[in-house]
């Protein structure tokens, strides 16, 4: 249901709605891929602890985000972006410097 509405919700608006659902499909369609590959690897050594409705609910929680990030508006999703690279580029930056 949540999706659905975030499917309306983008396509309410006109200025980048067809860019945000392009987005929005590219990243479920990786989620998807990175599920089919995790399925294919031997699951033949003991576990610590089992953990219910694993693959369910971490895709139910990155939907959710990505719905709450699509109800923000235009500036602050700008920033978010901005923010999101200058962190993404500090971290790979530190982790490069620190392993060279």
């Amino acid at each position: 249901m949540v999706i659905f509405h975030v499917v309306l919700h983008i396509g309410d608006v006109a200025d980048f709605g067809a860019t945000v659902l392009t987005l929005l499909f590219v990243v479920a369609l990786v989620i998807i891929c990175h599920l089919v590959a995790l399925a294919q690897f031997p699951q033949d050594r003991p576990h610590g602890y089992n953990v219910p409705w694993v693959p369910l609910v971490p895709a139910m929680g990155i939907f959710v985000n990505l719905y709450l990030i699509m109800k923000l508006g235009y500036l602050t999703l700008v920033r978010f972006i901005i923010w999101m690279t200058i962190g993404n580029w500090l971290i790979k930056s530190l982790i490069i410097g620190h392993y060279n």
